[in-house]
């Protein structure tokens, strides 16, 4: 069993509701897309913004993750939307 430190950002606290949340998951949640899936299973919203394909961005430990980044107990991953600037 890991804990994780999950915290959304910008469009995500919003449609989620929430600043951030600590959650336990199994220890087949090994990487960043396996996070997001077992997210997308949490309801509706929460599918509509991590579903496979998703833009949403992730961070491991302030730096910048992709799918594949490997998570490990107590890590911190920070979920964000892609951002434009101008």
């Amino acid at each position: 069993m890991k804990s994780l430190k999950l915290i959304y950002f910008a469009r995500l606290r919003e449609r989620l509701e929430q600043e951030g949340e600590r959650v336990d998951v199994d220890d087949s949640i090994t990487n960043v897309a396996s996070l997001m899936l077992w997210l997308s299973r949490r309801g509706e919203t929460w599918k509509q913004e991590f579903k496979a394909g998703s833009t949403v961005r992730a961070a491991v430990n302030l730096q910048m993750a992709q799918p594949t980044t490997l998570l490990s107990h107590n890590d911190e991953i920070a979920f964000f939307p892609p951002v434009t600037g101008g």
